[in-house]
């Protein structure tokens, strides 16, 4: 480059050449800060297992329905079966990836076109930030270190190894360039532009819909000059509303369909607790990435342990020690108008971040089963914004954190071309003076800034998906453990990976949430009885996963509580085993019958009839899912309205199980009768019909109800009858299941015995029936005290909480027609520790290598790492997270190997430790 071009690219007129090779320096700097990433474009996805995974589902499944189903791409029925996965109840969609890329994703594959995506969110922020830059201060230099400054800033970094809708930044500095454009020469143009890229922007994520604009306020406000004459401020104000109509154009087809959502009970709100936890703290913006090259093992262990630690993805802010200096000197450029705009800026998104109130560092969960935290005794201004509709359901207040950013690089970039002058007019320095002072600048800013290798993960079947892809028929399969196995990512990604539906899944809003307390009580015959009226025929069990024990719910199991369990269930039956992974047939044997009710969940029909039922009066039939246990369907009886299922064909001896999903329709209780009727081949009455009573209490979730019965003699026929004997009743889900012709009494415990962490109390799962229609109760007694009622009904599933470790149980259960307990259990507990474990151990005698697998769990979801050390030699790292199981295959003989967990805080505490030999 000549010297008269190279003073041109420092401070002249822009041209597209120039511009082009901006672009490739800014690629070339995004292959070598995202290395490897280039190298595995379509074999491996960007960032660890965990979301990234949900969004190669997005991808695969949009492409899929659109070019291959030729169907809606918002909707899929076998994620979270029965209810199905509604793309826009899990608000992230992000048409401005998804669908704007699913051309790409057919040609190419979700892989590819994930990484891809990814990757050049980074040169194309970095550009548009240059394009501003150089808008407001005329100097190439100055705008080329404001696009490193925000293009590969920690925040990007942080959300490109799991968030594609969030790290796809690079629409918002292009509608800030348009936005000055208007503001400084108005014209129609600047005016469609702008309109254009903030809507790609809301595009990427309704987050940028919300936030962007809190930005633009302020940016405006002060970058406008009230003194000028209103026929100019007019002209601005309707190119305005030509920027508006515009944005709407892009925003309403989307806008609708989730407004819809909020107000018809698809979407939660998020609670404050919630919005204030994934806020950011104070020091977020000058603690340093954990993910820095040389320094962020460091930061990890001093900064980022304890609650400071939960949520990195969302909290490494880092703004920057070298862009904060320039940003000072910016303060001082004379556009002051520019400099107070974007000073407005950043503190209105600094502010903002906070959400609901100001931490200075993160606060602790308020349990271990949320992740809502206690709102700041120092108010924010997130805390009234939140009262405006759409602000109420945003929980990622921390993602402000890219618009203060964009400021900083913004006003950075003003101070180095203030240093560029200054330099040149006082110290009259030349060209190479001038290089220098931007070349220190710009390599002060990679340097702070220079992350680790980017962490890459295989995509790849595991050997239980190929086997299920090979097994015919459409089928549900549900997996435990459900933390990070059966419910995340990579669990959502198996129905592409084998072509059958699943139970779980993952998202934000979960359609079957009401159900996990349900699900965490496996193998409870509650829980197989659910899972089987779902349609589950395979339960998958990773062994290796529960070596060290899993939790849910509050439910800690290990591989011998749960096998043994297991054991005693004869609806499991154990099919094969596939490197770990157990794989159960549910009611192998036709231990179920199928069920006999047509439409139990009034999922067909509509407001006025549903096939399978006949409506007594006028019963409610609502199909916004307000009132729904998960689907779309629910149906609202009282004593005068009500309904009766078609006559479903019975034989008489035989037990069958009926079930429901109730609750109330107001603040107040109501009460549920669920009738049972047996008809002869007359139609006549056969005995007292069976009574299932029920209080519906009211609230967000529906609880669950099932009655026993066995089938009189001369019964040929039974019409189910779902009304209220008091109030109204939202009833969903009911269910007339054949169960097994022996129908004997049983109280189910697990795990047992029970893994309690000192000084945290323990949970166990009771799953009881008395059988047969009679009324029962259960009952605990603990170190021989008083007996105590744990729950009442003919069958159900409770949970005993506060069990204490060395403390023994003794539960038993009673029906009312007999006055001694039908049924008894014992209970025990013991104290629960860090643990880390080897299977097999010793490793197996080989002719040369050995294999093992070492598993560990921590007491907390603090962070954790496993080292290892060959006879006493120095220790190596082997692998992090709070528990997790990997397979080692090079025990050599003659060799000990020991293997330690250590705490990551920074106290570094050695919480286990195990010896393997061959």
């Amino acid at each position: 480059m000549s010297s008269s071009r190279f003073r041109s690219f420092l401070s002249g007129p822009s041209n597209w050449p120039e511009n082009a090779l901006v672009l490739l320096l800014y690629v070339a700097l995004t292959m070598a800060m995202t290395y490897p990433a280039v190298l595995f474009l379509r074999a491996k996805v960007i960032g660890g297992p965990e979301d990234n995974f949900h969004f190669l589902w997005e991808l695969w499944y949009v492409a899929h329905a659109l070019f291959d189903l030729h169907k809606s791409p918002f909707f899929d029925p076998d994620v979270f079966v029965p209810f199905g996965f509604s793309l826009i109840r899990n608000q992230d969609l992000s048409p401005g990836t998804v669908l704007l890329f699913s051309p790409i994703t057919r040609l190419f594959g979700e892989v590819f076109t994930y990484n891809v995506v990814i990757l050049l969110s980074f040169p194309l922020t970095a550009l548009g930030t240059y394009l501003l830059a150089r808008e407001l201060w005329s100097n190439r230099a100055a705008a080329f270190l404001a696009g490193l400054i925000v293009g590969f800033c920690p925040y990007r970094f942080a959300h490109a190894t799991g968030h594609l809708s969030i790290v796809s930044t690079q629409w918002i500095p292009f509608f800030f360039l348009y936005l000055e454009r208007l503001i400084s020469k108005p014209n129609k143009k600047d005016a469609v532009l702008a309109g254009v890229f903030f809507g790609l922007s809301s595009w990427t994520t309704w987050y940028y819909f919300f936030m962007v604009p809190i930005a633009a306020v302020f940016y405006v406000a002060f970058r406008i000059s009230w003194q000028k004459r209103w026929q100019d401020l007019f002209h601005l104000l309707r190119l305005g509303l030509i920027f508006v109509f515009v944005a709407l154009v892009f925003v309403l087809p989307f806008l609708i369909p989730y407004y819809l959502a909020t107000h018809g009970g698809v979407v939660d709100y998020r609670g404050a607790g919630e919005s204030q936890a994934f806020a950011a703290a104070v020091a977020d913006y000058i603690i340093p990435p954990t993910t820095h090259l040389w320094w962020g093992s460091s930061v990890a262990r001093l900064w980022r342990n304890g609650p400071n630690g939960l949520w990195l993805s969302e909290w490494q802010l880092y703004l920057g020690t070298a862009a904060l200096l320039l940003a000072a000197a910016g303060v001082f450029h004379p556009r002051r108008r520019v400099v107070a705009a974007l000073i407005a800026m950043a503190a209105a998104c600094l502010i903002f971040s906070f959400g609901p109130g100001v931490y200075i560092t993160h606060p602790p969960p308020l349990s271990a089963s949320t992740n809502d935290v206690l709102l700041s005794p120092m108010p924010a201004p997130g805390r009234l914004l939140r009262l405006l509709p759409g602000f109420n359901n945003l929980r990622g207040w921390s993602r402000l954190g890219f618009l203060v950013q964009l400021s900083v690089g913004l006003l950075a970039a003003g101070g180095l071309a203030q240093a560029l002058e200054w330099a040149k007019r006082r110290l009259h320095a030349g060209r190479m003076v001038s290089v220098g002072i931007a070349g220190a600048a710009m390599a002060l800013v990679i340097i702070d800034f220079l992350p680790k290798p980017m962490a890459m993960s295989a995509v790849a079947p595991r050997g239980v998906d190929d086997w299920l892809a090979k097994q015919p028929g459409d089928f549900a399969v549900m997996e435990y453990p459900i933390p990070r196995h059966g419910y995340g990512g990579p669990a959502i990604y198996t129905t592409r990976l084998t072509g059958k539906r699943i139970i779980m899944g993952n998202a934000q809003n979960p359609p079957n949430l009401a159900y996990w307390p349900d699900l965490s009580a496996f193998p409870a015959p509650a829980t197989l009885d659910l899972l089987y009226a779902w349609g589950t025929k395979y339960i998958l069990v990773d062994e290796n996963l529960y070596r060290a024990g899993s939790s849910f719910w509050n439910i800690h199991q290990t591989w011998d509580t749960l096998e043994s369990a297991i054991k005693q269930s004869p609806m499991l039956k154990q099919i094969a085993v596939l490197n770990g992974v157990h794989v159960y047939q549910l009611g192998a044997d036709n231990q179920q019958g199928s069920e006999l009710l047509t439409n139990g969940s009034f999922e067909e029909g509509n407001t006025k009839a549903v096939p399978g039922w006949k409506a007594v009066g006028k019963p409610t039939i609502d199909r916004t899912s307000k009132y729904s246990a998960g689907g779309r369907a629910a149906s609202g009886v009282t004593e005068k309205n009500f309904l009766l299922s078609e006559p479903v064909s019975v034989e008489a001896g035989q037990c069958y199980r009926l079930g429901v999903r109730e609750k109330a329709d107001s603040t107040k209780m109501g009460t549920l009768l669920l009738q049972l009727d047996w008809k002869n081949e007359s139609d006549g009455d056969v005995h007292a019909p069976a009574t299932l009573r029920v209080t519906a209490h009211s609230g967000g979730q529906s609880s669950q109800s099932t009655m026993t019965v066995r089938a009189p003699a001369g019964a040929k026929y039974a019409v189910v009858r779902a009304r209220a004997a008091s109030g109204k009743v939202w009833v969903d889900d009911l269910s007339l299941k054949e169960i097994p012709s022996d129908c004997e009494p049983v109280l189910f415990v697990t795990p047992n015995p029970v893994s309690v962490a000192a000084g945290q109390p323990g949970r166990a799962a009771v799953s009881w029936d008395t059988c047969c229609g009679a009324e029962g109760r259960v009952t605990v007694t603990t170190d021989n005290q008083a007996e105590e009622v744990l729950a009442t009904g003919e069958s159900g599933l409770a949970f005993l909480d506060r069990i204490k470790p060395a403390a023994h149980y003794e539960l038993r259960l009673y029906s009312a027609e007999q006055p001694i307990a039908i049924k008894t259990a014992s209970l025990n507990a013991t104290e629960r520790t860090a643990t880390i474990v080897a299977d097999p151990n010793p490793a197996p005698p080989a002719a040369g290598l050995s294999r093992t697998r070492i598993s560990w769990a921590t007491l907390a979801e603090g962070d954790a790492e496993v080292f290892v050390s060959r006879d006493g030699g120095p220790q190596q790292l082997l692998a992090r997270g709070p528990n997790g199981s990997v397979e080692v295959g090079w025990i050599a003989p003659g060799s000990s190997y020991e293997f330690r967990l250590y705490s990551k805080d920074s106290l570094r505490r050695l919480l286990a430790k195990t010896t393997v030999t061959q």
